[in-house]
């Protein structure tokens, strides 16, 4: 897709508007419309960030579900260790 500037309407509204002579006028909007398209996002950047996000975010969260069934496992593991403790700590207080 490409962007276009009406350079000639920008360079006339300089010259009618703004006092600019024809060569201040051209050579200022040249350079203004050559800096502008060159960093301008298009649809198509857009749409491939986009879909660049989406990629990244579906693997972080893949790695946070990941992360999040790893740290389960070690709260059941805690757990059980905690239980066993607490059991061994009370057959020792009847003891």
């Amino acid at each position: 897709m490409a962007v276009t500037i009406d350079t000639l309407k920008a360079a006339t509204r300089l010259r009618e508007e703004g006092g600019f002579d024809e060569r201040q006028a051209t050579a200022l909007v040249a350079t203004f419309a050559d800096g502008f398209v060159e960093n301008l996002a298009t649809k198509d950047d857009v749409e491939k960030l986009e879909t660049s996000l989406r990629g990244d975010m579906e693997k972080l969260e893949v790695s946070l579900r990941g992360d999040i069934d790893h740290l389960r496992g070690d709260v059941e593991k805690l757990e059980t260790s905690l239980r066993g403790d607490m059991e061994k700590l009370e057959v020792s207080l009847r003891g």
